[in-house]
């Protein structure tokens, strides 16, 4: 008797788990200021709830992504056994991370295999455009 065994097979006689489970809700993701201007240094975290496999996460400023040198997605594995994606950045910010009005919009993106992306809510980091503000010793009438 002759036995073929497909991939799945395979992958299941060697203990590979071949699931897929997408994430209960996009990434989340958090910057330590509300505003940041030409020069500093934006802080922020990306957390994907639990999926399988665990999602690999990237940041996006202004729909470009993000190099992060040495900062690669890390696991945490709850008592519940699900692990969760976590991405940190850090990154000094000048001139090109901004568009010509001064807005800057950061996004986390997390991937799954077979081309699956879920992405957080896009916050707006950048300059925002606002009233004239008078110089000191200076006033308006109205």
């Amino acid at each position: 008797m002759r036995m073929e065994m497909n991939e799945f097979h395979l992958l299941a006689l060697c203990g590979v788990d071949s699931r897929v489970e997408l994430p209960r809700s996009p990434p989340k993701l958090w910057a330590h200021r509300d505003r940041y201007e030409l020069g500093d240094q934006l802080l922020a975290n990306c957390t994907a709830p639990p999926a399988i496999p665990p999602a690999q996460l990237s940041f996006t400023i202004n729909n470009e992504t993000v190099p992060t040198p040495g900062a690669d997605t890390t696991y945490r594995i709850t008592p519940d056994r699900e692990t969760w994606s976590v991405l940190s950045l850090s990154v000094q910010l000048d001139q090109r991370h901004f568009l010509n009005n001064g807005r800057l919009t950061l996004q986390c993106t997390a991937t799954l295999p077979a081309g699956f992306e879920v992405k957080s809510e896009p916050q707006e980091l950048g300059i925002r455009p606002s009233e004239p503000v008078p110089e000191r010793g200076k006033s308006f009438v109205f």
